[in-house]
């Protein structure tokens, strides 16, 4: 576990989380239903993103970390709003639930997403090999 790239990632999820909640504050009811389901998105995106992206090793495991970190951290904060509201054990026990479910769906997509930012790395890298090992025309090195 490398907590480098989980903690950028939960970082980026919160900024992204931020960044949605001004648009939607901003824009209101302006904004079509398929347009805020899409920004709400954008969270799990980018720190699943940020945290492939800056994984060396376990990127999979590492995106599941920060996923299920952001969504335990959240459900914790809806667990405390919701349960200044509700008092009996069966909606306690549904709360639960929900909470467990979302810390699930969190770390699976912020996994998803992870895949694509270490894919994106390893593409950036193997075409600086590629320009570094290239001798021909236009090569910023001199041929051997």
């Amino acid at each position: 576990m490398e907590r480098s790239p989980i903690m950028l990632g939960v970082s980026a999820a919160v900024i992204a989380l931020l960044l949605v909640k001004l648009v939607k504050a901003i824009l209101g009811s302006h904004l079509a239903n398929f347009m805020l389901e899409a920004a709400y998105n954008l969270p799990w995106l980018a720190g699943g993103f940020v945290a492939g992206y800056r994984s060396r090793l376990a990127l999979l495991k590492n995106g599941a970390i920060a996923g299920a970190f952001y969504g335990g951290v959240l459900c914790l904060i809806g667990m405390a709003l919701i349960s200044t509201r509700t008092h009996g054990v069966q909606e306690k026990v549904s709360q639960l639930g929900f909470s467990a479910l979302a810390i699930v769906r969190f770390s699976i997509m912020f996994s998803l997403a992870s895949a694509f930012g270490y894919l994106q790395r390893r593409r950036e890298q193997l075409s600086n090999n590629a320009l570094d090992n290239h001798s021909g025309w236009g090569s910023l090195k001199p041929a051997p």
